[in-house]
């Protein structure tokens, strides 16, 4: 429609637009000039599907004269006509995650929540049987938590050689970890006081350290896509179906318009692959595209920022002491950006103790050529300049073959803070002699490699064999450590460089049974070298058998020494009352037998293993479980890992499902632990009603929740007992049921009910007399009854509403 007339003779006007002669449904605002040509706002132009040219705002007007758009006016029925190509098209963006459930927002309770792990070894001479308590420990995670945040400690109580580090057979308590952590799912950034580890990249070195850690954290936003997943892009001409099919395996199914359009956030894990898109009319007419797609986990989505900070001192003899820390200040930091799709850049800094280094990377990928991470570091210790460099390739073939190689090389003195700190005190001598011999060398088989290794090299080639079937893969890997860590060597000052080669094969065979067979060897002249060869099948109960073979050479004897082995396994699973068990016998050179069980019961997990070996035999036993608090609700039940909820049903018995997996069945309280809750994630928990007491009635039966970090939540479900329900069977003076839909409550009580089909209703909370009261829409009908004796949600009476 026309607008008004400008003093310069331009004239404003609001047009329906048209793109290949199908009508959008959209007005554009357009100007025309005085010498007939137009122009349009470029926001309009990008709504009905049009790319504009150049760059501008969306206010900015477009002149399409001279623009490369093809457009005609239809001045009679106010029209704007374009014929584009599907270059000159914006293409329609469809997420193949569809529509996703809402997550609701992050809740915690105010409680505590206490795992632990009790275990207890015993072993003897089988011809002088003295049974003994060799070691024995307990270990804990505690943590308190609220809606601001959670404090964690971790430790060990024991009195076995490697908690130990005076003196031997002596119980002491050690310290693990004590943090308090907040996170912001707002800003999808946790906060960490405490002990922590560091940031790290491909290239570097992560170090334990107490102090502060600030770093992004994408999994409190599980509707926000992080990694660069791959799209495939297309054309219909008329209104299609598209099917996405990767390795033949269709992934995607979508309805799509007419004209370009682009399927984004394929879900295509790390590996690659070729992808077929099948676009098919209502006529049946079928276009079929071959693409390749290939994903670089490295890479994150476009504009995202992802980061960690650390700022401390670093750990020192973790696992040995509990409060050993450098007395000199540390900071480190590693950085992500998604530049674009295919392209993120990585940088990481280091400083303290005399250290400065600092690196600058890039992730990318290059279609069916693969993806490539590349980065330079260099550093400054004490007055020495080194150098690192580092290279990652990966690639697929469109034959199915994959290849990757990587390399690490250092240059000069190169240094970063887990050799600078570790240096510092391993050179201090005094600290060896603390300990106890067996403990001496335990350490200094850990300060081997104190500094980066000078050279690290990995190469290796996978592909299915097309004639014989299966997967084959051969794999070298070449590690040289720095020259300055040969006075950490415990038996030799000369450290070996490992040069190690590897192929195996797999495949499937009949009856679901599976073939494997590996050879190694290490080529740089440590005699290392072996085969294992094996082959397992499923024989029903989740119950796996097996046997195999293999040889190793003997630098001794410089011949194979050849052992045998047969296995049998059962897999527990994750509800209350299963069971699994494994047994294993070996004979050869080394010949021994070990079993294994283990029980998930309603208070926790526990497991025994055996293992006997020529006169000697040993025993273990464990059991694993949690002591939980929300809002005043305790609960005991297995070890939780993330977060937890603990239900209450109001009655013993009842059963609770998470996420349609049944857990257990409610505990003499009403309560249940349910351990397996994942954090700022959608977790459904449901009850049964069936299971339910006759004389209980629920306000609900489904719970959605989302928990803060490591954190629990209390769900009630608002469970009644003692409700007294029946079903009231309510009809008018005629005798015709009440209306469905029909609403109305006991008089003199909060209890209201719906009516159903046939006139019924479900009550409870009755008094001796009891009166009623519906909504009839025009009117309110009453009536009357009695209380029975018994009541149920089976006892039904009939009650004229008049």
């Amino acid at each position: 429609m026309e607008g008004d007339r400008a003093s310069t003779g331009t004239l404003d006007l609001r047009l329906e637009a048209y793109v290949n002669g199908k009508s959008t449904g959209l007005l554009v605002s357009a100007r025309k000039s005085p010498d007939g040509a137009f122009a349009v706002e470029r926001g309009d132009l990008e709504d009905i599907g049009v790319k504009p040219p150049g760059a501008g705002g969306r206010k900015d007007m477009v002149v399409l004269n001279g623009s490369g758009l093809a457009y005609r006016y239809d001045e009679p029925k106010q029209q704007l006509y374009f014929d584009l190509s599907d270059d000159q098209r914006i293409p329609k963006i469809y997420d193949s995650r569809g529509e996703r459930p809402a997550v609701p927002s992050a809740t915690s309770s105010w409680g505590g929540l206490v795992n632990y792990v009790m275990f207890a070894s015993s072993s003897t001479a089988i011809t002088h049987w003295r049974p003994a308590i060799t070691a024995a420990s307990l270990s804990t995670d505690i943590r308190i938590f609220s809606p601001y945040g959670v404090v964690t400690q971790t430790g060990i109580i024991g009195n076995t050689n490697n908690f130990n580090l005076y003196r031997a057979n002596a119980t002491i308590g050690l310290r693990l970890e004590t943090a308090y952590v907040y996170a912001d799912p707002d800003t999808q950034t946790m906060y960490r006081a405490g002990d922590t580890i560091s940031g790290a990249l491909d290239w570097t070195r992560p170090m334990r350290l107490g102090g502060i850690q600030i770093q992004r954290n994408f999994a409190m936003r599980p509707d926000i896509v992080t990694a660069a997943l791959p799209s495939v892009s297309g054309s219909a001409a008329v209104p299609s179906s598209v099917d996405v099919l990767v390795n033949g395996a269709p992934i995607f199914t979508q309805q799509v318009s007419e004209g370009p359009f682009r399927i984004a956030n394929l879900p295509v894990s790390s590996a690659n692959g070729n992808a077929e898109v099948v676009i098919r009319d209502a006529s049946g007419r079928e276009t079929r595209t071959d693409l390749f797609l290939f994903t670089n986990e490295r890479l994150i989505a476009p504009g995202l920022f992802d980061y960690t900070f650390e700022a401390g001192f670093a750990r020192k003899f973790y696992a040995y002491r509990s409060n050993d820390y450098d007395n000199r200040p540390v900071v480190s930091s590693s950085a992500r950006y998604g530049v674009t799709d295919q392209l993120t850049v990585l940088g990481h800094a280091e400083v303290g103790s005399g250290l400065y280094n600092g690196s600058i990377g890039a992730a990318t990928q290059f279609g069916r050529f693969g993806s490539l991470t590349a980065a330079v570091s260099g550093s400054r210790y004490l007055s020495a300049f080194g150098g690192q460099g580092y290279a990652s390739y990966n690639v697929m073939t469109p034959l199915g073959v994959s290849f990757s190689a990587s390399t690490q090389q250092t240059f000069g003195a190169y240094d970063d803070l887990a050799s600078a700190t570790a240096a510092r005190w391993a050179a201090d001598s005094r600290s060896f002699y603390l300990y106890t011999p067996q403990t001496n060398q335990q350490l200094a088989a850990n300060l081997v490699f104190v500094h980066p290794p000078r050279m690290i090299n990995r190469i290796s080639i996978g592909a299915k064999l097309p004639v014989i079937g299966g997967n084959a893969s051969f794999t070298f890997a070449q590690i040289t450590p720095d020259n300055r860590d040969r006075i950490w060597a415990w038996q030799s000052n000369r450290l070996m460089a490992s040069q190690t080669l590897t192929a195996s094969y797999s495949r499937q065979l009949p009856y679901e049974g599976s073939l494997f067979v590996t050879v190694f060897g290490n080529i740089s002249g440590i005699e290392n070298k072996g085969v294992f060869a094996g082959v397992s099948f499923p024989i029903g109960g989740n119950v796996q058998v097996g046997g195999g073979a293999q040889t190793v050479f003997d630098p001794t004897t410089g011949k194979g020494r050849i052992g045998f082995n047969a296995q049998a396994s059962k897999n527990m699973e994750a509800s209350i009352g299963s069971y699994g068990w494994s047994l294993n016998r070996t004979q050869g050179p080394t010949s021994m037998t070990n079993g294994a069980v283990s029980y998930r019961t309603p208070v926790g997990t526990a497991r025994i293993n055996g293992l006997q070996q020529a006169n000697f035999v040993s025993g273990a036993a464990q059991f694993e479980g949690a002591i939980a608090l929300a809002d005043m609700n305790v609960a005991i039940g297995p070890k939780v890992e993330d977060s937890f909820a603990i239900v209450n049903a109001g009655a013993p018995g009842v059963t609770v499902a998470h996420d349609n997996s049944r857990v257990g069945e409610t505990n003499v309280l009403g309560t249940l632990l349910i351990p397996t809750l994942r954090s700022y994630q959608r977790n459904k928990v449901d009850i049964d009603l069936m299971t339910l007491p006759v004389d209980v009635v629920s306000v609900k039966t489904q719970e959605v929740v989302a928990p803060r970090y490591r954190s629990g939540v209390a769900i009630d479900f608002g469970a009644k007992a003692n409700a007294k329900p029946i079903v009231l069977v309510l009809t008018d003076k005629a005798g015709k049921p009440i209306e469905v839909g029909s609403r109305g409550k006991l008089v003199d009580s909060d209890s209201a009910f719906v009516v159903g089909y046939d006139g019924r209703a479900f009550v409870t909370d009755l008094a001796a007399s009891n009166s009623i009261i519906v909504d009839l829409g025009t009117r309110d009908c009453r009536g009357s009854f009695e209380a029975p004796q018994t009541a149920g949600p089976n006892r039904e009476i009939r009650v004229t509403c008049e």
